[in-house]
């Protein structure tokens, strides 16, 4: 199995799995004799030389068949595999039946010495240092195919995937912050992390399990952790010491599972997985099971078994049983999900639906479901009801789940954008507006929402509008600090998703100015984000807004006037109602 497991890593994506790997490999070496230590690298060797030459056409032959996959070119590029894999397999029984037993007598006395296991470990160091160096820094990296040669040149410390990993950390950081000795819970990094993003990537996963570890448990759990894995590993490793060469091999498969992972996981997030959590888990089992079990002197072995057997049976029992719960609640959702995709049946919907809900009422899924349900049939209804449960259903799960953006806070927006209820609508984007500092159309919308609140007050509560004219500058404000602070990322890491001022947003800011009474304040907002094309009804209005703040200064820009005029004659017009506009500045 070499020949395809070297082949894997070379075609892999992850450079966090090519830039570890040696140092897991180093670690495992420092636990095995010499003698194995280089049969080890010798069968390395050649599956390393069986792999490399396939590695050319079996990579052109994956490229083909992803084009245009046909039976003939796949068993072409397996037989390649196979053939290399046959050959290596062949001389590493050779090695292993001859060379091997000559090697381990032939160094019996050198790995008596105490540093004799570090040795060769520290001279591989060396030796994958300088081949990273060759095959990274010279042209020697042309010999490899193109996607892989590509893949290693980008491994560097300013690359966006070390650069990106790094702002995630210290994200996750400024979240501990917030949350230090318990944590802010399982899945906090994917429910809060926009909220301390650094700039406006999208990512459920901090990329490192030590991190989102932290983040979830704060640091009484992160050293619960830490202090649980030393004590493994201190205890795994006394008894490897102390112990005969076959009790040695029998567990420490265990030992290279654990810590290939563990290692790895300090930046990628293979834990999240729950078969590899179970895997390492396991695998931490077996490395206690090499330790010899000692009795707790002031407790009797019958009763301590008792004891544990019972907390262990109780605790089992209410996790089987809430389990039990949470499937029911699953399976009933799912049930209310087909039945109104098949039936149309409300009614029947709502059984199985609030069969789920009774058990867990406040999970997301479940709570905008039964909105979206109780909205469908206020509009078809007129019953103000179905609106009145949609919107306490997802108040009260927003109590548990205030930054779920993707169903509940926006399945909120869709009830009061369908009801007209604008002071709720602005509500909503206002309270949320520092959850999301990165979100553009969040912003844009939010902007909007004051503006309508503000006109309203005008007439109704003078003193009242410029609160709202003040949040909408400062919103604006906030979008151009954010376009700012993205200018002084470093080159190579990418900003993530779109975010910039755009022509709505310049132009309720200079909206906000002339309801202020400032409308030269209005047209330096406006001008650096007009754009010359006026077939576009966003860049048309804010020209328009722009040059009738100019004509409130007494001083009109005469380009853009005649632009606006040329594009559109029924602009002159309307130029002019803006700019007879007059507010109340108080």
């Amino acid at each position: 199995m070499l020949v395809p497991i070297i082949l894997s890593i070379f075609l892999t994506l992850s450079r966090g799995g090519l830039v570890l790997l040696p140092v897991v490999f180093i670690v495992v070496l420092l636990f095995v004799k010499p003698a194995r230590q280089l049969l080890w690298i010798l069968h390395l060797a050649i599956s390393g030389a069986a792999t490399f030459v396939v590695l050319n056409p079996v990579s052109e032959i994956g490229i083909q068949a992803q084009l245009n996959p046909t039976e003939a070119s796949s068993l072409k590029g397996w037989m390649y595999v196979l053939g290399a894999s046959v050959v290596s397999a062949a001389l590493s029984w050779v090695i292993q039946r001859f060379v091997a037993p000559w090697l381990e007598k032939k160094l019996e006395n050198f790995s008596a010495k105490k540093w004799a296991n570090a040795l060769i470990p520290v001279g591989g160091t060396v030796a994958v240092a300088l081949l990273l160096f060759i095959f990274i820094g010279t042209s020697a990296k042309n010999m490899l195919p193109e996607s892989i040669s590509s893949r290693l040149g980008s491994i560097n410390f300013q690359q966006h995937s070390v650069l990106e990993r790094i702002t995630f950390y210290k994200d996750s950081l400024k979240l501990v912050a917030d949350y230090p000795l318990l944590g802010a819970g399982g899945g906090a990094w994917s429910a809060l992390y926009e909220k301390y993003q650094n700039n406006p990537y999208e990512s459920a996963q901090a990329h490192s399990y030590y991190m989102q570890y932290l983040v979830e448990a704060g640091i009484i759990g992160f050293v619960v952790l830490i202090a649980f894995l030393a004590f493994v590993y201190w205890k795994y490793i006394r008894s490897f010491i102390t112990a005969n060469e076959e009790k040695r091999n029998s567990y420490f498969m265990y030992f290279i599972l654990t810590t290939s992972i563990l290692i790895h996981s300090v930046m990628d997030f293979n834990m999240s997985y729950v078969y590899i959590g179970i895997l390492v888990f396991m695998s931490l089992g077996g490395m206690t099971a090499s330790v010899e079990s000692k009795p707790f002197e002031k407790l009797k072995p019958k009763s301590f078994r008792i004891a544990m057997t019972s907390i262990l049976g109780v605790v089992g029992l209410g996790m089987f049983i809430t389990s039990l719960l949470f499937l029911q609640a699953s399976s009933s959702f799912t049930k209310a999900q087909e039945t109104v995709a098949l039936t149309k049946d409300f009614n029947q919907t709502m059984v199985h639906l609030d069969k789920a809900m009774n058990i867990r009422p406040t999970v997301p899924e479940y709570a905008d479901f039964k909105a979206y349900l109780f909205q469908q049939m206020y509009q078809l209804q007129q019953d103000e009801k179905f609106f009145t449960i949609a919107e306490q259903t997802l108040k009260e799960a927003l109590k548990k789940e205030p930054y779920n953006k993707q169903s509940l806070l926006k399945r909120l927006i869709n009830g009061y954008e369908m009801k007209g209820m604008e002071t709720e609508l602005y509500q909503v984007y206002s309270e949320h507006a520092s959850s999301f500092p990165w979100d553009m159309v969040w912003y844009d919308k939010y902007m909007e929402a004051a503006l309508r609140q503000g006109v309203i007050a005008n007439n109704e509560a003078p003193d009242k509008k410029n609160e709202y004219m003040d949040e909408i500058i400062s919103a604006f404000e906030h979008v151009k600090a954010g376009v700012e602070h993205l200018k002084t990322l470093p080159e190579g890491q990418l900003q993530g998703n779109e975010f910039y001022v755009t022509s709505r947003m310049a132009m309720n800011a200079g909206r906000a100015y002339i309801m202020k009474g400032d409308p030269g304040q209005a047209a330096e907002a406006m001008k650096p984000y007009l754009q010359e094309d006026l077939n576009d009804s966003n860049n048309k209005e804010l020209a328009r807004w722009y040059v009738a703040a100019t004509m409130q200064q007494g001083q009109v820009d005469q380009a853009w006037y005649d632009k606006l005029v040329a594009a559109d004659p029924s602009e002159k017009e309307q130029i002019e109602q803006v700019a007879a506009m007059r507010f109340n500045a108080k």
